[in-house]
């Protein structure tokens, strides 16, 4: 397949076109840094899908749908989630990526694509997913640090900081921030186990009624958080 790029940010065209090079799904992607660049593209030629980002600089990126053909699949590419609802009116918008995305979700994003294609027919869109290996970017002293969330243990709130607990191999990471800003930042796989503390599910181990324990460290469940931590954890009967 061969797709179009609807993207002002040089970085996310090159991480895309790498992308592309790995892909047995595609061959190759033509850029487009604004809407009307985009639109004289579609005019001429035509394209297996469309990468969309919804903040271009010269008009909003849902402008440009009405010039890309309802059986052209598209596939929203936006730092913002929130578009999800909104885009239901348009049938032709098969997945989702957050920036920054990653391999595997614009993968399953081509699969999607190819799938939409072959049926030969506009189909309701799944809603936007959270892409695996999502990360987050703090500040941390002067510098700016990207946590991969899927490789925090825990984070525990330390007077006006956070820390993000990873392996024994991984040093912390303190970010100058509230735990409430960050926990707004997280997936659903982080539960809050105490007002100083939220732990990954993935990385639990055993739960024995007051603490959460995982293979380094005992988290604290308070009783204000109990209730909803143990509806969170899924226990199976």
């Amino acid at each position: 397949m061969t797709g179009l790029i609807i993207d002002d940010d040089p970085l996310v065209v090159q991480t895309i076109d790498h992308f592309v090079e790995k892909s047995a799904l595609a061959e190759s992607c033509s850029h487009a840094g604004d809407v009307a660049t985009a639109v004289n593209l579609l005019a001429v030629s035509p394209f297996d899908f469309v990468l969309l980002d919804l903040h271009l600089p010269d008009s909003p990126g849902e402008s440009a749908l009405s010039a890309i053909p309802a059986t052209t699949p598209v596939i929203v590419v936006s730092s913002d989630p929130g578009f999800g609802a909104a885009s239901y009116s348009h049938p032709n918008i098969v997945d989702y990526l957050v920036k920054p995305i990653d391999y595997v979700g614009f993968n399953r994003a081509l699969q999607r694509a190819s799938s939409f294609r072959s049926s030969g027919a506009p189909r309701t869109p799944a809603p936007p997913s959270e892409p695996s290996g999502q990360v987050i970017f703090v500040k941390s002293g002067s510098e700016v640090v990207r946590v991969a969330l899927d490789e925090v243990r825990y984070i525990k709130a330390e007077a006006n900081y956070v820390c993000f607990h990873f392996g024994p191999d991984t040093r912390p990471v303190m970010a100058l921030a509230s735990l409430k800003k960050i926990i707004g930042q997280l997936p659903a796989g982080f539960l809050r186990t105490h007002r100083s503390y939220v732990v990954n599910r993935a990385h639990i181990l055993r739960f024995d009624g007051s603490a959460a324990h995982l293979a380094e460290a005992s988290i604290p469940v308070g009783d204000a958080f109990r209730a909803e931590f143990l509806n969170k954890l899924g226990i199976v009967a």
